[in-house]
Parts: C-alpha cells; structure tokens; sequence
C-alpha cells in the first residue's frame, strides 16, 4: 500500500479509481463492512482511502477531541491488509474544515480520478456538515462519480461505532471491545528491539509511555505479544498505568522470552477483567521504548 501526506504527493493515475473517506478510527467491523463495499465496487481498480491525521473534533470541537482507539501506524496496517492500494492522509486543519464539500470533492478529483465515492450511512463532510446526502448526490451527478453508502453495521441491533468501543474499552469490557472491532483490544506501535530489557534470566521487559489513545483501567491484563512478519505470537503480561490528569500513560510489558526482531509490534489483551488492578510501583532507571 502507498501512502502519500498530501493531495500534491498523490501518484499520477491514468485510469479510474475507486474512494472512501472517513477517519476510519479503529478499523472496526462498521468500517470494514465500508472497505467490503469499496473492495466489491472495484473490480480491478484501484482502492483507495482519505484518512486524517488528527481527529477531526480536535479542531471541530477544541479540547474535547476522544482519544483515538488506535495509532494512525496501525490503522494503516490494519488498511494494508484489508487490500487498499492507496491511503491518503491528510491533517484536518481550520482552512480544511471551512472547505465546502463540493470544492473540496472538486480539488480531489483533480489530483485524483475517482468514479465512486463510499461512504458511511450517517456520514457527512465540509464547512458546517453541508455535505449531507442529497446535497451530495447533487455534486456527484455534476462532477460525475456514484455514491455508495452502505447500511449502518449493527451487532446484536446496536450501531458500530468508534464511541462504543471507546467508552466499552474504558470501562474494561474488552469482550464487548473485540466484538465490535472485529479482534482483541490492541495497542500497535513501531518496535525497537534495544527497547527490550532483560530483568533477570527468566523474565524480560519492553516499556513504553503513550499519548492520546484509549486505554482500558489501570491493571495487569493477560495479552499476547506479536511483532509483525513474526507467525508466533508470545504471552505477556501488560501493566497498563495512567494516572489522573496525566496526558501520558506508561505500559509495562512483561515476557519470559526475549521477542524477535521486528519493525511493528502488535499488544493484543486477552478479553478478560485484569488479573489484578493494584499495578506495582517501580523504581530505577525507566525506560521509554
């Protein structure tokens, strides 16, 4: 999958190709159930995405912006191996958001030939959410490309949503979280193998703070360790801390083998309650990984 930062970096592309827009944060079952419609709807063209790099409500709605449920990393991963050929990804801006929707859609397709647009039921874009569906039908009929949306994606005759999962996640009921995402609960980042300390013979250790992501409460949950391009995943145990008011949370991850070598790693937590949910303090020399 490429993947370009701005409308100017976009490949030069001779034939059609089909989109979608969205956040896309999660890569949940709604939002795979959008990318099994674009998939279908392109045949032999190319597939592609627009994503942001930042979450919208960040500037939409200042300081009260959700914590995104995975890394920007990871959602390209995870859109890699759903098969999109080509991800977009933009920083939603101030100017980008006082953009009409039919002059943005204008400005894309002159960097970027699509003939079908996929978008979620509900969803809308540009300056004040003008870009509603029947304003958006009309745009698509003048510029010339389709609209697709498909159906809401409901488990048990509840929306998938990224706010679902986040406050399911908070709350600790990981087995609702891996519901609706479509897999365990994860935490997904760039791997430094010099990261890894060795505590003793028995038991090594990968420490990392992060900012800005959803996390489950505090405790040591049961998790599984992969590091990608790896098949075997290792069991571990996640010491998951973040005090109240701190903007960064620190995760303790603990394995009694040192893991493989590798670009990114996968955290995946079991879908259980912690197995405790005092997390020992530590003391000495951290380690941010």
């Amino acid at each position: 999958m490429k993947v370009v930062t701005s409308l100017s970096a976009i490949p030069p592309l001779t034939s059609p190709v089909t989109l979608a827009i969205g956040t896309f944060d999660g890569m949940h079952t709604g939002h795979q159930a959008i990318i099994d419609r674009l998939k279908r709807r392109a045949n032999e063209r190319a597939k592609t995405v627009v994503t942001f790099s930042n979450h919208p409500s960040s500037v939409l709605c200042p300081g009260s912006a959700p914590p995104f449920l995975i890394s920007l990393e990871h959602r390209l991963l995870l859109m890699e191996k759903s098969g999109i050929d080509l991800a977009i990804v933009l920083p939603f801006t101030e100017s980008f958001a006082l953009q009409t929707h039919d002059r943005f859609l204008e400005t894309l397709r002159k960097k970027l030939p699509f003939d079908a647009l996929v978008l979620g039921e509900e969803a809308t874009f540009g300056r004040n959410r003008e870009g509603n569906p029947s304003r958006l039908l009309r745009t698509a009929e003048r510029l010339g490309f389709s609209v697709e949306r498909p159906t809401t994606h409901r488990l048990a005759g509840e929306a998938v949503s990224s706010s679902l999962i986040r406050s399911s996640i908070e709350r600790g009921r990981l087995r609702i979280a891996e519901r609706y995402l479509g897999r365990p609960y994860s935490i997904g980042r760039f791997f430094d193998p010099v990261a890894i300390r060795e505590e003793n013979v028995h038991t090594f250790l990968w420490q990392f703070e992060t900012e800005g992501l959803c996390l489950p409460p505090e405790g040591g949950y049961s998790a599984d360790f992969r590091i990608e391009g790896v098949p075997q995943a290792l069991p571990a145990l996640a010491l998951v801390t973040h005090p109240t008011g701190a903007k960064r949370a620190t995760i303790r991850t603990y394995f009694t083998k040192r893991p493989e070598t590798g670009a990114f790693a996968t955290l995946s937590f079991l879908p259980a309650p912690p197995l405790f949910t005092e997390v020992p303090s530590r003391t000495g020399r951290e380690s941010d990984g």
